[in-house]
């Protein structure tokens, strides 16, 4: 791994002298469709926070914050998939006192006036996730997207202020701790409080990076000691001036601008599959986490439907369907919504699989073999989108 040099050049003249003429570009559909690949990319179809890399949500939220309400609605209105109102909450301010609408969650006491938009906080500029804060999923059913929307068109203005992160990470390291948040979090439960400190932790890791380059993959993230591994970029982090690069959307060493190079994150397509279960909605999801884990989860709402049984999913191998890999099991005595999920599944790559979905042990449906191992294309880095 090498140190790169760069040149600052400034970009984006035509959007910088609209925006100080205080109005807003007009969209292309390329620009939309850059920007919504952007978007795809910046948050994972888990909604939760363990990989969740602060430095795209700068770069996406303030683009859309150079357009008027309008226009960043119609970038994020172009997909349904609920990881829009992820960014929703850090691209909107709650107008009139209003808090944000929230997913289910057990935490509702951490979302006050001083943290609105909870779990979405920004500490030193920098966009910070916290859900969940303990564990792997929603713990219920999720609102539709649309409703998110609606709310925020009537409720939600575009935030004035723009998402520019310290030049020390340790700051902002350092502004969490003593944030009056951590201390909320601390005082309700000291668990928590650790996982949330994890999260934040596992964040700033991905972070710098481009200062203290990642000495681990997805296996190795999910499995040491987080604090090790922020232990030893704090080290480097204390010996290495650093600032933060808006033309770059990175951090470099403050006296001659190097860094390294961010290593690319590879991201698996998600295998869901419809659970065929009379009265309700129920969904099967295969997510490859890493080369070596997998993680299945299996949800259902059932609106005002009639109680069934237990369903469950049993995953097997392809080649062979004695060969169980895991089963997921929910009750079905749930009137609203409900979920299961298993966490950090080993499995080969290449290996296909099945699913075969019980209900009270009785077969009711055979997914078509699955493999989890495509990847999406590798977008750009953020800052090499043409935004002009």
């Amino acid at each position: 791994m090498s140190l790169r040099h760069h040149t600052v050049v400034l970009l984006c003249l035509g959007l910088c002298s609209a925006v100080a003429s205080g109005l807003a570009p007009p969209l292309s559909d390329a620009e939309v469709r850059e920007l919504q690949q952007l978007v795809d990319r910046i948050t994972n179809s888990e909604m939760t926070a363990r990989r969740f890399n602060p430095r795209d949500m700068v770069a996406v939220v303030n683009r859309l914050q150079s357009l008027d309400k309008h226009g960043a609605m119609r970038v994020l209105q172009h997909r349904s998939e609920r990881n829009r109102i992820v960014i929703m909450r850090f691209l909107f301010d709650p107008r009139g006192g209003e808090l944000h609408p929230t997913l289910y969650l057990p935490w509702d006491e951490y979302r006050t006036a001083l943290n609105p938009s909870f779990p979405a906080v920004v500490i030193e500029g920098v966009p910070i996730y916290l859900f969940p804060l303990g564990g792997w999923g929603s713990g219920g059913a999720i609102p539709p997207v649309r409703e998110y929307f609606d709310w925020y068109r009537q409720n939600g203005s575009l935030s004035q202020q723009p998402l520019r992160p310290a030049d020390d990470p340790l700051a902002v390291w350092q502004a969490w701790v003593d944030s009056p948040l951590r201390q909320s979090i601390a005082n309700a439960d000291t668990r928590q409080l650790m996982n949330a400190d994890q999260l934040v932790q596992e964040q700033l890791i991905r972070m710098v990076d481009t200062i203290h380059p990642r000495e681990f993959d997805e296996d190795t993230l999910f499995r040491e000691d987080v604090s090790q591994l922020w232990a030893r970029a704090v080290a480097t982090l204390e010996t290495t001036e650093t600032r933060w690069d808006e033309a770059l959307n990175i951090y470099v060493r403050s006296d001659d601008g190097s860094y390294f190079e961010p290593v690319p994150e590879p991201q698996y397509k998600e295998v869901s599959w419809r659970v065929p279960v009379e009265g309700r909605f129920v969904h099967f999801r295969v997510h490859r986490l890493s080369e070596k884990y997998l993680r299945l989860s299996l949800e259902q709402v059932c609106n005002d439907a009639p109680s069934v049984g237990t369903i469950k999913v049993r995953v097997v191998d392809a080649e062979n369907s004695e060969s169980e890999i895991a089963s997921i099991i929910l009750s079905g005595s749930f009137v609203s919504g409900t979920s299961a999920s298993t966490r950090g599944l080993p499995l080969a790559k290449g290996m296909s699989l099945r699913a075969i979905a019980l209900l009270d042990n009785d077969p009711i449906g055979d997914s078509h073999v699955m493999s989890p191992d495509q990847i999406d294309p590798s977008p750009p880095r953020p800052s090499q989108f043409g935004f002009d």
